[in-house]
């Protein structure tokens, strides 16, 4: 799966792999796996619930929001918002400019809708059920994008960053965090995803591209950021 509060098509997994199992005991573990990658129904519910309260889920989240260095008035978009976390840290800095956060999962969005009611009665957030591949064509103009432990599991990521580039505002910034969750993970390897995801970011065209890294709860984190040229 990928990090509880991320889509599938937008989202990296959080957890190892679980060990492989047969049959019917098997067939459900891989199910609950599933549920963080693409949650729905009951079982999607509980993930987002998870999601919403694992404390290395908020610590990222929280993290790489100050990263963005978001400015009152700022319009900011998160690929793979989950329940909501990091777009209510998100809020907090942007005051009366908008928030956007999308996600495939409908069930939690619903979870982000409701820790997020009064932004989105008043206007300040929007939500939208699609994958990174699809965003509608009326989200442009953001002056800070970013997703947490999902770039990495994005097809075409390159082509992907390029393509939220191009819905940014010149000298936008762009922050993609990764935490490795599998039970052998190493800042080294940390390192590794940051070089990754820094040079998908220069492929893409974005500029200014830095690696910021932390250590938290369940490991090392790293942060790959940049700007849209202009």
């Amino acid at each position: 799966m990928a990090d509880p509060g991320q889509p599938a098509s937008s989202r990296a997994a959080a957890t190892a792999d679980p060990p492989m199992m047969h049959g019917a005991k098997g067939r459900f573990a891989r199910f609950l796996v599933s549920q963080f990658g693409n949650p729905r129904g009951w079982f999607g519910r509980l993930a987002g619930w998870v999601m919403a309260h694992r404390r290395s889920n908020r610590e990222r989240n929280r993290w790489t929001v100050e990263l963005l260095e978001l400015h009152a008035g700022d319009s900011v978009l998160e690929l793979g918002c989950g329940p909501g976390l990091a777009l209510a840290a998100a809020i907090e800095k942007v005051g009366n400019g908008l928030a956007v956060g999308v996600d495939h999962s409908a069930t939690v969005l619903a979870q982000a809708a409701k820790r997020n009611r009064a932004a989105l009665a008043d206007g300040r957030l929007r939500l939208v059920c699609r994958g990174v591949e699809n965003l509608p064509a009326d989200l442009r103009d953001f002056q800070a994008v970013f997703a947490v432990n999902s770039a990495g599991f994005w097809q075409e990521p390159v082509l992907r960053l390029a393509e939220l580039r191009g819905r940014m505002r010149a000298g936008g910034r762009i922050a993609l965090t990764e935490q490795p969750r599998l039970a052998n993970a190493t800042e080294e390897g940390a390192r590794m995803a940051a070089k990754r995801l820094a040079e998908q970011l220069q492929q893409a065209g974005f500029e200014q591209v830095r690696v910021e890294v932390a250590t938290m709860t369940g490991g090392p984190v790293v942060c790959a950021l940049g700007r849209a040229p202009g």
